[in-house]
C-alpha cells in the first residue's frame, strides 16, 4: 500500500472519527461544565461547547473541500458537502442568547442559511453513500452497507422534518445525534477502520 492510499485512508477515518464524536462531546461537555441540555446539536453553538462545534465542523469541512473521490463527480459533492459543513458553522441557528457568527448577520437570515446548509450537508452524504461510495461493483455485498447508509440517512432527514413539527423533548438532538454516527461510521468503513472491505 503506497503513501497516498495511506494518507486517502487517514483521511476518511478522520472524518469518521470527528462525525462520531460531535455529538457526545457537546452533550457531555455541556452537561458537565455548565450543567446544561440542549434541543439540538446546533444549539450548542450558543454554549460553552461553542467552540467545539465550530472547531469540529470547520475541520470535517476543510477536509471533505481536500479530499480526492473517485472521479470529478466524487470531487464535487464532496466539495459541496464541505461547504456546507463550513456554513453550518458559520451561520449559527438563531437563539436569545445567539452571537451570529463571524457575519454578524440577521437571526432570521443566519438561521435560514444555517438550515440550508445542514439540509445540503446530510443530503450530499446520502447521495455520496448511496452512490458513490458504491463504485466498487465487485463488492455488492459490501456495497449494500452505503446504501443502507444513504438510505438511513435521507429517512431520517424526512423523519426530522416532520417531527420538528411538533413538540417532542429532545427529538431533534437525538435524530442529529443518530445521522452523525451514522455519517461517522460510514466513513471509518470508507478508511478500513472497522469492517475492513478492500477496493
Amino acid at each position: 500500500m503506497n503513501d497516498k492510499i495511506i494518507s486517502y485512508l487517514t483521511l476518511r477515518k478522520l472524518i469518521g472519527y470527528l462525525g462520531l464524536v460531535l455529538a457526545p462531546l457537546c452533550l457531555i461537555g455541556g452537561l458537565l461544565f455548565a450543567g446544561i441540555t440542549q434541543e439540538s446539536i446546533s444549539a450548542y453553538y450558543n454554549s460553552n461547547m461553542r467552540d467545539i462545534f465550530v472547531g469540529v465542523l470547520t475541520v470535517v469541512g476543510a477536509f471533505l473541500l481536500t479530499y480526492k473521490g473517485y472521479d470529478l463527480k466524487d470531487n464535487i459533492i464532496t466539495s459541496i458537502a464541505g461547504t456546507a459543513s463550513l456554513g453550518i458553522a458559520l451561520f449559527p441557528m438563531a437563539s436569545n442568547t445567539a452571537l451570529f457568527g463571524v457575519f454578524q448577520l440577521v437571526p432570521a437570515v443566519s438561521t435560514v442559511l444555517h438550515f440550508i446548509s445542514t439540509g445540503i450537508f446530510f443530503l450530499s452524504m446520502a447521495y455520496m453513500s448511496y452512490f458513490q461510495f458504491t463504485q466498487n461493483v465487485m463488492k455488492e455485498r459490501h456495497n449494500l452497507i452505503y446504501q443502507i447508509g444513504g438510505v438511513s440517512l435521507l429517512s431520517l432527514i424526512v423523519i426530522l422534518v416532520i417531527g420538528n413539527q411538533f413538540s417532542i423533548p429532545f427529538f431533534t438532538i437525538i435524530i442529529e445525534a443518530i445521522m452523525l454516527t451514522i455519517f461517522g461510521l460510514i466513513w471509518l468503513i470508507k478508511g478500513k477502520a472497522i469492517y475492513r472491505i478492500e477496493e
